[in-house]
C-alpha cells in the first residue's frame, strides 16, 4: 500500500521550518515558536502516519495528539489535504523552498496518481 499524503518526516520538517521562520522574524510569543518545534518533534517520533490518523479521524484525531491544538491541527490538515504549506503561511516562509505552480511549497508526498 502506497502512502497517501506527506510523511511524518515531511510534516515535521514543515513544522520545524515554520518555527525557524517565526524565530527569524522575531515572533514575540515564545510559546508559539515552542508549539511548532515541539509538534515537529512529536510528529517525527510517531509510529503511526499522521496522514492516516487524519484520514481516519479528521482534525479531532490531530488535536488528540500531544501538543497539537486547534491552530496546529488546522495547519497540519491543510498540509495533508493539499500536499503544500497553506497560502496564509507563504508570506512568513519566503525563501524556504521553491513554490509549486499553485503558489504553495510542495512537501513531496506520494499520491495514488503519482505512481509510474
Amino acid at each position: 500500500m502506497l502512502p497517501i499524503g506527506p510523511t511524518n518526516i515531511e510534516l515535521a520538517d514543515a513544522l520545524d521550518q515554520m518555527g525557524e521562520v517565526l524565530v527569524r522574524q522575531g515572533e514575540p510569543n515564545p510559546y508559539r515558536v515552542q508549539a511548532y518545534l515541539q509538534a515537529a518533534a512529536m510528529v517525527r517520533a510517531l509510529d503511526e502516519p499522521v496522514a492516516r490518523l487524519y484520514g481516519e479521524g479528521g482534525r479531532d484525531a490531530l488535536t488528540g495528539l500531544p501538543g497539537i491544538g486547534v491552530s496546529l491541527a488546522h495547519h497540519i490538515a491543510q498540509d495533508i489535504e493539499t500536499g503544500r504549506i497553506g497560502h496564509h503561511l507563504l508570506q512568513r516562509l519566503a525563501g524556504v523552498g521553491p513554490p509549486d505552480a499553485n503558489g504553495g511549497i510542495r512537501l513531496g508526498h506520494v499520491c495514488d496518481g503519482d505512481v509510474e
